[in-house]
């Protein structure tokens, strides 16, 4: 190696350890900085052990880096570096003999883990998540989605022509929803509404729950044909036969006159123009007495951090969507005909924006 080189790397190397002791530090705040530059790392490094399933064959007891990879048929070495990093971070424990265990961390990293984040971390992984959001910058300097800059088309073109892709994401969204859906039906009372209807509501795994905890409701499931068939194989039988199965385009019409709407991360997908269209299209189903509820994030005020914030910059960069602020929510509401009458809390990146039909 040329001199002048390593005598650069040398002291590049010192002043990054320095800058990250607070104590000798003239930057009190580098480490920081530093910690927020190489988080897309960490992301990274997570997606891709709960993708090859490191945490599952972990929970059967700690392993070294070798016998995981004999395990997963991956490179020994590599893999010993991520894991290494990973419990830097807390995700995994190395003991003094250079073998892996569990953590609370990585435990919800299983697949079968109560709360499971399995699915959200294997997204990251995905090609369409990273090559999109590679393509940040020139999202802010355009306005234009990651997802066409990176494939020269949006998110749902992409994944009716990516079957893989489109299971995915599909997955992700059942297994959010079976995380959320306990806590959404505590949270909000569902026994008045003797039919709901949920639009775009996936393998009905948040209708199954309501109609577990209102033995008298019926439900109709408005969605793709091909989500359809997948529903009906995964539902349980009781909560299939109180179910209709309906496909359709919310864009251009929905079930007529059902007590209960529901749209869970839908709103969020589109612009404001397209979100006015799918709300419209709500109202005029609408019974007088009809009630309504957008189950996403509402963005707070001020400073502190909040995940809708967060994902307000992955529906930039992936959808053209965007989480919304309660006046915001209003906003779009008072557009299609709709009243905001009230916010329930459910979880710190999801609330049940709930409207009923202004007068």
């Amino acid at each position: 190696m040329n001199s002048n080189l390593a005598a650069a790397l040398l002291i590049a190397t010192v002043a990054w350890a320095q800058d990250s002791n607070p104590a000798t530090s003239p930057q009190p705040h580098a480490a920081q900085v530093r910690e927020l530059i190489a988080g897309f790392r960490v992301a990274m490094m997570v997606g891709v052990v709960a993708e090859l399933g490191i945490p599952d064959i972990l929970h059967r007891g700690p392993k070294s880096a070798e016998d995981l990879a004999r395990e997963t048929k991956i490179h020994a070495p590599s893999l010993y570096r991520v894991l290494r990093t990973l419990a830097s971070y807390g995700v995994f424990h190395e003991d003094d003999s250079h073998r892996f265990r569990q953590t609370p961390v990585s435990e919800l990293l299983r697949a079968d883990a109560p709360g499971s984040q399995r699915e959200l971390a294997r997204s990251v992984v995905r090609e369409m998540a990273w090559r999109s959001t590679g393509q940040m910058l020139e999202a802010v300097r355009t306005g234009k989605t990651g997802m066409q800059l990176a494939f020269g088309m949006e998110l749902w073109d992409y994944l009716s022509k990516h079957p893989a892709d489109e299971k995915a994401f599909n997955d992700r969204m059942s297994s959010n929803t079976k995380r959320e859906s306990a806590e959404i039906t505590k949270a909000y009372d569902f026994s008045n509404a003797a039919s709901v209807v949920d639009l775009g509501g996936g393998e009905g795994v948040l209708l199954a729950a309501i109609l577990n905890a209102n033995p008298k409701a019926q439900a109709t499931l408005f969605e793709q044909a091909s989500v359809i068939e997948a529903a009906k194989r995964s539902l349980a039988a009781e909560a299939a036969r109180r179910i209709e199965f309906v496909t359709g385009d919310f864009f251009k019409a929905v079930p007529q006159a059902r007590d209960l709407y529901i749209l869970k991360n839908i709103i969020h997908d589109w612009d404001d123009d397209r979100s006015v269209d799918i709300l419209s299209i709500c109202r005029k189903a609408m019974k007088t007495d009809s009630k309504l509820l957008i189950v996403e994030g509402v963005v707070p005020s001020g400073n502190d951090p909040s995940p809708t914030k967060i994902m307000d910059i992955n529906m930039l960069v992936m959808t053209g969507g965007r989480e919304r602020t309660e006046a915001e929510h209003r906003a779009l509401l008072t557009k299609a005909g709709l009243r905001l009458s009230r916010i329930v809390p459910v979880t710190p990146s999801t609330s049940i924006v709930e409207a009923v039909p202004a007068p």
